[in-house]
């Protein structure tokens, strides 16, 4: 192979080599920092305990717990 004709392939496998890298870079690779898992709640347990039973009337004591994990939640 002649020196003009392998210069020729180099330049040209390097430019080709380069756009790829442009553009899986954009897509392809993503640093670990930028990944955050979905937020979510979820009930764990609940108590219910009736304070005050009558005929006409239940009065209830609920106490939920909420975990939180992951970013912002809201609540709707």
């Amino acid at each position: 192979m002649k020196t003009g004709n392998l210069l020729a392939v180099l330049l040209a496998s390097v430019v080709i080599l380069s756009l790829a890298v442009i553009l899986i870079n954009k897509d392809a690779i993503v640093s670990e920092t930028d990944y955050r898992p979905p937020p979510f709640l979820s009930i764990r347990e609940v108590d219910v305990k009736p304070l005050e039973v009558t005929s006409a009337l239940v009065e209830v004591n609920v106490t939920a717990y909420i975990n939180h994990a992951g970013g912002t939640t809201s609540m709707l």
